[in-house]
């Protein structure tokens, strides 16, 4: 066989792998996708299912006189009821127990569903923006009851370590409730899951604009100046590895983590001006530019 002939039976060969290589690729991309949309699917099924256990929740640290509390009237009265049968002091530990097994399974739920998404999206299963389809920014305004939750922040509701409103009856109720509500937090690397899952959700809702300026400045603010950006992105490295998701997987998240770290133009007005003071602007360290985010990005590699 001639040289040529050998030659273009090479490239044929070379080309023929090639495409089935490309073609296998696209079949396993395509796959990939399709398990993330079924899946996201079924989990947006068990986060609408939890709706109520959410609002217990909710409850639990805020009580029902909350502005921003959605929970219907019913289960305001059966909280408020459930309080002063507390704080009667005439319930065993027992009886005081199965009173408070609807409001505690309540916020187990909604924290080991926490825990199951987190881990999902640090395996890199679904992305930072499809975690966000699921929760939006209801949950991403609720940091800080999140974070109660677990017990990785003080109470604002009941007697702590910064002030509060609370009834009477939550005064007396509140030393039993903080100890029996502490053990959905009871899991260090679970909370440091959410934790992480939280902070990729409120990027998500910086990038999209789904909370006033003045919100995404603060938070910028804070993880700028305090370093709590540059440790969400550690953590992230961590769980990631630890998780066994990929290096890719990684970057992209702590990528996703630098939009809560600027802050972009008004979709509506296209300038750094809040909407309820024209006068006063973003400051300019904060503005998103071409290399700010890169620059924060690249610091922590």
């Amino acid at each position: 066989m001639s040289e040529s002939k050998i030659a273009v039976a090479s490239l044929t060969v070379s080309a023929l792998s090639f495409f089935l290589s490309a073609g296998v690729s696209a079949i396993a991309l395509r796959n990939s996708r399709m398990s993330e949309v079924n899946l996201l699917a079924t989990l947006r099924e068990d986060w609408k299912d939890l709706n109520r256990s959410w609002h217990r929740s909710i409850l639990t640290v805020n009580g029902p006189g909350d502005y921003y509390s959605y929970a219907d009237q019913d289960l305001c009265d059966e909280y408020d009821t459930y309080i002063a049968r507390l704080a009667s002091g005439e319930l065993t530990e027992e009886e005081g127990a199965i009173l408070s097994r609807p409001w505690i399974e309540a916020i187990n739920d909604v924290v080991s569903f926490f825990g199951i998404v987190a881990t999902y999206v640090l395996r890199g299963q679904i992305s930072a923006q499809n975690a966000y389809v699921i929760f939006g920014a209801e949950v991403a305004r609720r940091s800080k009851i999140v974070r109660e939750l677990l017990d990785e922040e003080p109470s604002g509701r009941f007697p702590g370590s910064q002030p509060a409103k609370f009834s009477d009856e939550e005064t007396s109720a509140g030393a039993w409730w903080q100890d029996q509500r502490m053990h959905a937090g009871q899991y260090g690397g679970r909370n440091q899951r959410i934790l992480c899952l939280q902070d990729i959700i409120w990027s998500q809702a910086a990038r999209l604009q789904d909370l006033y300026m003045y919100e995404i400045e603060a938070a910028a603010r804070i993880k700028r100046e305090h370093g709590s950006g540059s440790r969400a992105r550690n953590r992230v490295r961590r769980l990631c590895r630890q998780l066994g998701g990929s290096y890719l997987t990684s970057l992209r998240l702590q990528w996703q983590l630098t939009n809560s770290e600027v802050v972009r133009p008004d979709l509506n007005s296209g300038t750094f001006v809040y909407d309820f003071d024209p006068d006063s602007e973003v400051p300019e360290d904060l503005r998103i530019t071409r290399w700010r985010r890169l620059s924060i990005f690249a610091k922590d590699l």
